[in-house]
């Protein structure tokens, strides 16, 4: 059985890009192939894919568990949830502990406020 891949449309925003396109090589099949795309679609696989990706995924791990009523409220918490992740992240280059879990990185930041 083969598997078919679904074609999504992507939309990118930028302020840095144009239309420039470039010509990478794709291999299909064991075949290298030529294909034109937009550079900001390269600079994104390449640089900032895997960093988006994994932001996203820690902003919902242990997401506090809490009822808003208030919009602003909402945003507010959803603000300083982003920012512990974003502070998880630089606290991991900084320390040279990328194998630590956000878990105890979570603990952590939680002992230091009480302190």
């Amino acid at each position: 059985m083969t598997k078919k891949l679904a074609l999504a449309l992507v939309n990118f925003l930028s302020n840095t890009h144009y239309n420039e396109t470039i010509v990478v090589d794709r291999r299909k099949k064991g075949v290298k192939i030529k294909t034109v795309i937009l550079r900001v679609a390269q600079d994104y696989t390449q640089v900032g894919m895997g960093q988006v990706d994994a932001f996203d995924g820690y902003a919902v791990w242990y997401r506090a568990k809490h009822k808003n009523k208030s919009w602003k409220r909402a945003h507010f918490l959803q603000l300083i949830q982003y920012s512990v992740v974003s502070t998880f992240h630089i606290f991991r280059m900084v320390e040279k502990k990328s194998d630590m879990p956000y878990k105890e990185f979570l603990k952590l930041a939680r002992h230091a406020l009480v302190e």
